[in-house]
């Protein structure tokens, strides 16, 4: 019940609940109609982990965003791909995504030049000397006066939360104007979930309508899950801007 908690908090309390769970369904499994409120709970569990899957999978931005700003790179696209990449990435991205493992332009050896990972395959290779990439997580960055300047001037691309790449402000905390900005957008932003909203009634009529078709569809293999869950929950998830994807500009007015 305590949304801000991980897995690895709960994790010890399983057990115990397990136990407390299997006394009840014991007692509940002596007569057909125990069986039925058993049966009724594993499915409203099994639906409840499925909705709640869903929702995480478009929980992580960070990590969308980083998969793009490496395909937008490597694609020879930015005017910084020839040069020397050094990516900041905020705390959201951090957060929700942004993994050692999806670093693929990490420098991956030690000072002696073996190798970090014993476990071959398990990380991606280490880049070439040239090629490889700065993911920088520094926290607290200055955002205003000539310290901020200074500070935001090493980077090249950023991985961040601030909306439209605005990451300076004035002394008195307003954010600058996008011409006064270093960085640029290079994308849309990666949108992140937000909430729920419910539908109208007119609005489950039709989904309700239109779901047998998309369950043929995904049985076949020409649709997908998440359609299906669309159509038949009374919500819809609600996705808002979260991540923005910045490059230098090449000049600053």
């Amino acid at each position: 019940m305590l949304g801000h908690k991980e897995w690895r908090f709960a994790f010890y309390i399983l057990p115990a609940l397990n136990v407390v769970a299997a006394i009840g369904a014991s007692t509940l499994v002596r007569s057909i109609s125990g069986k039925a409120i058993v049966a009724a709970l594993i499915f409203l569990q099994v639906a409840l982990s499925w909705f709640t899957g869903y929702l995480s999978a478009i929980n992580y931005p960070g990590g969308e965003a980083l998969k793009a700003l490496h395909e937008h790179i490597e694609s020879g696209r930015d005017h910084v791909s020839s040069g020397r990449v050094i990516i900041h990435v905020d705390v959201l991205p951090a957060m929700t995504g942004v993994t050692l493992f999806q670093s693929t332009h990490l420098d991956r050896t030690r000072a002696n030049g073996t190798r970090l990972d014993p476990f071959a395959g398990v990380l991606p290779a280490s880049c070439e000397s040239k090629q490889c990439w700065v993911y920088d997580k520094t926290e607290d960055l200055p955002r205003s006066g000539p310290e901020a300047a200074r500070a935001w001037s090493t980077y090249t691309h950023l991985v961040t939360e601030a909306p439209d790449c605005r990451v300076l402000r004035t002394q008195s905390g307003d954010v600058l104007a996008a011409s006064r900005q270093p960085f640029e957008p290079i994308a849309p932003p990666i949108s992140s979930f937000s909430g729920l909203r419910r539908k109208s009634a007119s609005q489950i009529k039709t989904d309700l309508l239109g779901l047998p078709k998309a369950i043929a569809s995904a049985l076949r293999g020409h649709g997908n899950l998440d359609s299906v869950m669309r159509l038949g929950l009374p919500v819809v998830t609600v996705e808002e801007p979260a991540v923005w994807l910045c490059r230098r500009k090449v000049e600053i007015s």
